[in-house]
């Protein structure tokens, strides 16, 4: 998991598994394996996956999401975040999340 953790700096499409699958390398389960085969299968049937800078951010894909629900933004820089309060039936902890995007290509 911590060479996957290192991965998902640079493949961010897996940085919510990969978190995910971290919180249990103590005690890990089937379940937590079965989920890290099948990141491991998604990372060899995507390798051709990358960041995708746009030079007009109007064809970026966010823009055209944001865009969408009359959120639009001109800016180069984006960042969003999200939280998810109390979802870790075993523990009790939360989750949170956040996106940053530069050229409409995700960076962190």
């Amino acid at each position: 998991v911590g060479a996957l953790i290192y991965l998902a700096l640079t493949q961010v499409d897996i940085a919510h598994a990969v978190n995910k699958l971290a919180k249990y390398t103590r005690l890990p389960g089937e379940n937590h394996y079965h989920a890290l085969i099948h990141v491991l299968r998604y990372l060899r049937d995507h390798s051709y996956y990358g960041i995708t800078f746009y030079s007009e951010l109007s064809d970026a894909p966010i823009y055209k999401m944001l865009k969408s629900v009359q959120l639009e933004s001109k800016e180069r820089f984006l960042s969003m975040s999200d939280s998810s309060w109390n979802d870790d039936v075993d523990t009790g902890k939360s989750t949170g999340m956040f996106e940053n995007f530069y050229q409409g290509g995700c960076v962190d």
